[in-house]
């Protein structure tokens, strides 16, 4: 699969809602993504320490993870303002 798993359209529209909120509140798209790029890794780390334990599965791993890219990709874009 090139590029990827394919994004949920849910969370492309949230980032969507982020941006618009930003052009009203300079700023707030990069602490949304702050918050979320911590809740992501908190998940992530949440699901391998189950698996170890035995318990769940990896399943959400791939997503999370291009989750984790594209907010990254948030954090490291020029801010406006």
């Amino acid at each position: 699969e090139q590029g990827g798993p394919t994004l949920d359209p849910a969370f492309l529209a949230e980032i969507f809602e982020w941006r618009e909120r930003d052009e009203d509140e300079p700023g707030v798209m990069h602490a949304l993504a702050t918050d979320a790029r911590a809740a992501l890794l908190a998940e992530i780390d949440q699901v391998f320490t189950a698996w170890e334990a035995g318990n769940g599965t990896l399943e959400v791993v791939e997503d999370r993870l291009a989750r984790l890219k594209y907010v990254e990709g948030l954090l490291r874009a020029p801010q406006e303002g």
